[in-house]
């Protein structure tokens, strides 16, 4: 489960901590990744039409999607992958999978 948009003045101080400990207790979850409230980051995004990573390339929310999509998302064989062996395989005529392909364009 990802959570992002907590805000401490809506759930009170040390408000991951008190969703974290809820969603233990009511829906047996010890898992979540939070995702840092960064409204500035993500409008310079929105309203360049650009991503994350290019409009605002220091924003916790894309060091914490660059961390949830390496840790979380992509299986350990697929996280050596750098883009220099994606661009390898490529102009061998091999073809990247899907996950070689984020890794090499992934958010951070």
């Amino acid at each position: 489960m990802v959570i992002n948009r907590l805000r401490a003045s809506s759930v009170g101080s040390n408000a991951q901590h008190q969703v974290q400990q809820t969603l233990r207790r009511f829906g047996g979850l010890d898992d979540a990744v939070f995702v840092p409230l960064d409204v500035p980051g993500v409008d310079a995004a929105v309203l360049s039409g650009k991503t994350i990573h290019d409009a605002a390339p220091r924003s916790p929310v894309r060091a914490a999607i660059a961390h949830l999509v390496d840790i979380d998302i992509l299986p350990p064989s697929s996280r050596g992958t750098s883009r220099k062996e994606v661009r390898r395989a490529a102009r061998q005529g091999q073809k990247a999978g899907p996950l070689q392909t984020l890794r090499a364009r992934r958010l951070g």
